[in-house]
């Protein structure tokens, strides 16, 4: 197994283990996700192993978020049956995934890229939650130095970049769903919102160039 784990992150004794525990108990999964808590506010959940996509826009949530610790389940079934990817702060990944996927891709840099991992890996792999799996995170602590405008610009653009790669017939209702995005932004004075939704937006066409091209290259390496 190799073990992501974020430098924004403080562990138990036991983190390793549990997370570990599940992916043998689980050998048809490719990933395994932690119990995330909030690090100032470590009696909420940050993330309960992963998160969910919304079927229509691409929007991601995380699974749990906001939750008291003491909910956090005993069995992980019903939680991994609503994972769309691992939160990337706390993954362990199996090498049989790592051989047969490759890895984590670059084109993202900052957001979306866990969901196109886990995604390269269906049907194949399974995803996991180890509840036992405490991780402490640091929200943001990681990226805290980066530009506010530049980590938006990637949050925005990374969702029609994903959709355009493997869900290009939602991107219609994904850009509907970021226009809704800048009308708000726009009405609330949410100014430094506007600039990063509108070149998300406008991107929209070359990237679904870019990535009818990708799915192309992918589908001819196939056996």
């Amino acid at each position: 197994f190799v073990w992501l784990l974020n430098t924004d992150t403080i562990i138990e004794p036991t983190s390793l283990a549990a997370l570990v525990s599940r992916a043998r108990a689980r050998p048809d999964a490719g990933m395994v996700g932690s119990t995330l808590v909030y690090y100032w506010n470590p009696d909420r959940v940050q993330a309960m192993g992963g998160a969910s996509m919304d079927r229509w826009t691409a929007r991601m949530r995380h699974l749990g978020i906001g939750a008291p610790r003491g909910e956090v389940p005993a069995d992980p079934s019903a939680i991994e049956a609503g994972m769309a990817y691992v939160v990337g702060a706390s993954m362990l990944v199996s090498a049989e995934f790592i051989k047969a996927v490759g890895p984590m891709c670059e084109d993202y840099f900052l957001y979306y890229e866990e969901v196109d991992w886990a995604l390269r890996g269906r049907p194949r792999f399974a995803l996991a939650y180890a509840p036992t799996s405490i991780v402490y995170h640091k929200v943001g602590g990681s990226s805290q130095k980066v530009a506010s405008a530049f980590s938006l610009r990637h949050l925005y653009g990374n969702r029609v970049r994903f959709v355009s790669r493997f869900l290009p017939h939602l991107l219609v209702t994904t850009l509907a769903s970021l226009a809704l995005d800048f009308i708000r932004a726009l009405l609330r004075g949410r100014w430094h919102l506007l600039r990063p939704i509108a070149l998300a937006v406008a991107s929209a066409p070359s990237q679904l160039v870019t990535e009818r091209a990708w799915r192309t290259r992918m589908t001819s390496r196939q056996p």
